[in-house]
């Protein structure tokens, strides 16, 4: 075990336990506090226990949080029907992410945790418990203790739909030197973009391991769980006829929703039948949102009490975005027009599934290359600075024909991605024993 290693594991039980009243706040800001909070300490229930200890040499997928435990159910599905009785424990950090794979992926052939804190002792109770075949790590999230264990014990580490943005990137090549040891037992990385093999490479991966798989995330789109006809019913419950126009704002962040209102007055004014519809990334900012509505003036609606006489609706639930796109006649991107520095983007691609003409914001750091690549294709606008909003979502409100063809072109440059999942899952299926 290198010094650098030995620091780690010595400060890790402070830094945790200075950073314990944030985290608990977080975690009952989201719910479900408690539930299984004795696994995070390598303390499982007895029935738990006694199932994911009759599995031979399972598959451990590790995913933070909903969007991570989505790309989990994909590949648990393309793996399966390669391998119908593979066993699978699934851990994941958020209690909202749990709750995701306890709804769709808990079977008798599935096992699903909480992740144990990255301290030494704990990591080696969890890995005793599951004595893995190969852990697989969503979307490049790298605990030391976890990676060390893993080395220690001969388990190959697979990192699947990684990507690397701008701001990880520079960070990464600094600590390249403690990176490159941290990644040792990695055998595989699959990556979302050609574009960031030498990136990656820079950054301290194992080039060997590197190979484009595309990206799990237009998979996650096609999972079972669209409410077909969710977006016609919440259409009704609002008032809002096939003809009436809405601008939709998907997952947007902090600051944006009042930049989207802003505009929406100029809009409105050229459009007396428009309506906007703001989808938080957070639902349980919904409230928030909704006083900003109704400070500007707008006679507002939650999604969950819809009903007819709003201007502004708002996304109060979780779990039907991606069902309720197909409302829009313009969506714009949360987390593009405002972001922390090198932390842009939400994912666009459920929008372009549905065939929509989508605005981005200028801030897309963690989705640059797809939307450059939609941009050369004419299938995405991407705006200068935030300042060119209400220029460009007016311009497309005007031209149902130019709607139409960028709606076109990203629904078949979404089509074209499909199948990355079953690609990795294939590779995998490979080396399991």
């Amino acid at each position: 075990m290198s010094i650098a290693m030995w620091f780690y594991h010595l400060l890790f039980p402070a830094v945790f336990v200075l950073g314990a009243p944030y985290f608990a706040w977080r975690m009952l800001k989201r719910g479900r506090a408690g539930h299984g909070l004795g696994e995070r300490f390598g303390i499982y229930p007895v029935a738990l226990r006694r199932k994911v200890e009759a599995m031979h040499a399972p598959l451990w997928i590790h995913a933070v949080s909903v969007g991570e435990m989505m790309l989990a159910r994909v590949l648990v599905r393309e793996l399966r029907r390669l391998r119908p009785g593979q066993e699978v424990v699934v851990t994941c950090t958020t209690s909202t992410g749990r709750a995701v794979a306890e709804r769709t992926l808990e079977d008798e052939r599935t096992a699903v945790l909480h992740t144990p804190v990255d301290a030494l002792w704990i990591v080696r109770r969890a890995f005793r418990l599951v004595r893995p075949s190969v852990v697989v790590l969503l979307e490049q999230e790298l605990w030391p203790a976890q990676m060390e264990e893993a080395r220690r014990r001969g388990v190959p580490v697979w990192i699947v739909n990684a990507r690397l943005s701008d701001r990880s990137w520079r960070r990464m090549k600094r600590w390249r030197g403690l990176l490159g040891r941290l990644c040792r037992p990695v055998a595989f990385v699959g990556l979302q973009q050609e574009a960031d093999r030498t990136r990656m490479a820079e950054a301290g991966f194992p080039p060997h391991a590197l190979f484009h798989t595309g990206s799990m995330k237009c998979d996650v789109a096609e999972l079972d769980g669209d409410k077909a006809d969710l977006a016609d019913e919440v259409r009704r419950k609002l008032g809002w006829d096939a003809s009436t126009p809405v601008v939709m704002a998907g997952s947007t962040h902090p600051g944006e929703e009042a930049l989207l209102l802003e505009a929406f007055c100029g809009w409105k004014a050229k459009h007396p039948d428009l309506k906007l519809f703001l989808a938080p990334r957070h639902a349980e900012r919904a409230g928030e949102v909704m006083r900003l509505a109704e400070a500007a003036g707008w006679t507002a609606v939650r999604r969950s009490a819809a009903a007819a006489g709003a201007d502004v609706a708002v996304l109060d639930t979780t779990g039907e975005l991606r069902s309720l796109y197909p409302l829009a006649d313009v969506v714009v991107m949360g987390k593009t027009l405002i972001a922390p520095d090198g932390q842009g983007g939400q994912n666009f691609l459920e929008a372009a599934r549905a065939g929509r003409a989508v605005v981005c914001g200028p801030r897309v750091e963690n989705f640059r290359a797809q939307v450059e690549a939609y941009v050369r294709d004419g299938a995405l606008v991407r705006l200068a600075d935030a300042s060119g909003l209400a220029v460009e979502v007016d311009r497309l409100l005007g031209d149902e024909a130019a709607r139409g063809v960028m709606g076109s072109r990203a629904r078949t440059l979404y089509q074209a991605e499909l199948g990355a999942g079953a690609r990795v899952a294939g590779m995998l299926a490979s080396v399991l024993k």
